[in-house]
């Protein structure tokens, strides 16, 4: 089986390379094993280019790439949650290994970023909604987004897009705004008809009083994010339980044309292909320091937000919520995403990266600085060590001017004397 993989380049999709999975591994998913090839021309004109790679893992070369697992990018458009789920309804197949390579095939179409699985242009039928109908009859809308393209096309083996995000447990949709107001399915719309980008975020789980309490939570703290310094972007904006987040992934030039930048998770430039490896912090700073343009500031932006992780309840912090982006040859951390108080999440989620000997609420902060002066000078970590205790110290208010729900304040307040303690102490260290 091979999959022929694109890149949006120059305005138009061109083949990049592909994967050609060993005969007799398709049954193992992405844990089977295969052959990455860079298209020729492709690679001759771009040999020398690292954001031009498939992936930071994956250099361009002239040669074949005998790999034991799937390339770790293609688990980025691999559907996850409800996303699955959807799909193997959808293609009428069975959850297993064996569903990797159809779902991916069909749900990778439309992925964020500037790759997707090759196919033909689809020509069919679809539909725009007006906002209200997304906010106020959510029902039918998801209806729409989980069965329209059976129902009108009759035929789910050539289903041509996935709306649904591939990642994550909570409903959401990658839909496209035109210059009317109308929204549509990502991929539905040709380029000259598309306004605006957005992922649309729907309550997980059964609507219960934290679901909610978590979606309010990601349209609060953006505002404190940034207040506290770390790189964001445009903000969500929260209409009843629905929220609506611009893409950051995605531009439109004053010429109509969509600019679609490079973006890759940290687990797929580490070339982990699978989920739930277990990272430390340590990992994540030591791709980052590889591949970023600009370690000293990536990495100070990393620590800054894992900070605020631990201050604000953001349990989720794998390895797939933090992603490089590749805008105009550089390489950078991406602005902050998928960032909201997880440890409310009536299922409980528990810290997913940690840094060695890390301690509740209060990581050695001095160790970690000693770690990261390989590239940043401990006096520039203990720097902001500082600026952020400051943060902290007047987080309460902070929040109560980003509206934060009580809830979620009253849950985070008990863990900031620690954390502010011991972000002053490490602030103090500049030996």
């Amino acid at each position: 089986m091979i999959i022929e993989i694109e890149v949006f380049q120059e305005n138009q999709w061109k083949r990049i390379g592909c994967w050609d999975v060993t005969i007799g591994e398709e049954n193992r998913g992405f844990s089977g094993k295969g052959v990455w090839r860079y298209d020729m021309l492709y690679a001759l004109e771009h040999l020398h280019s690292l954001d031009k790679a498939v992936s930071l893992s994956l250099p361009i070369t002239l040669d074949s790439i005998a790999i034991t697992h799937w390339p770790a990018f293609l688990l980025d458009m691999l559907p996850g949650g409800p996303a699955r789920d959807q799909w193997l309804e959808l293609l009428k197949i069975s959850n297993g290994p064996g569903a990797d390579a159809p779902l991916l095939v069909h749900a990778g179409r439309a992925p964020v970023g500037t790759l997707r699985v090759k196919h033909e242009t689809w020509v069919g039928k679809a539909r725009g909604f007006e906002r209200s109908e997304i906010i106020d009859q959510q029902h039918h809308f998801l209806l729409y987004m989980r069965d329209t393209f059976t129902q009108q096309l009759h035929l789910p083996q050539d289903t041509p897009y996935s709306a649904a995000d591939s990642q994550g447990a909570a409903p959401k949709y990658l839909l496209t705004q035109d210059h009317s107001g109308l929204w549509w399915a990502e991929g539905t719309l040709p380029d000259s008809k598309c306004a605006k980008f957005w992922l649309v975020k729907f309550p997980r789980g059964q609507k219960t009083r934290k679901d909610i309490l978590v979606l309010q939570g990601e349209a609060r703290l953006h505002a404190v994010a940034k207040a506290c310094g770390a790189l964001v972007s445009e903000a969500p904006i929260l209409e009843g339980d629905v929220l609506f987040i611009p893409r950051f992934d995605r531009e439109v030039t004053a010429s109509h044309k969509v600019r679609r930048l490079g973006l890759e998770t940290l687990c797929s430039v580490l070339g982990v292909a699978e989920f739930g490896h277990r990272f430390f912090h340590e990992d994540l700073c030591t791709g980052i320091a590889q591949f970023s343009s600009d370690p000293q500031a990536d990495l100070l932006e990393y620590v800054r937000r894992d900070i605020l992780n631990i201050a604000l309840a953001n349990s989720d912090n794998h390895a797939r919520n933090t992603s490089l982006i590749k805008v105009g040859g550089a390489i950078r951390i991406s602005p902050i995403y998928d960032f909201a108080p997880m440890e409310l999440d009536p299922e409980g989620i528990a810290r997913a990266i940690t840094w060695k000997n890390e301690r509740l609420y209060a990581p050695d902060w001095i160790r970690i600085a000693t770690f990261l002066s390989t590239w940043v000078p401990r006096k520039v970590t203990c720097k902001l060590y500082a600026e952020m205790a400051t943060h902290i110290a007047k987080l309460e208010r902070t929040m109560k001017n980003a509206q934060v729900p009580k809830e979620i304040m009253q849950h985070c307040k008990p863990r900031w004397p620690t954390l502010l303690q011991s972000l002053q102490e490490a602030s103090r260290e500049q030996a």
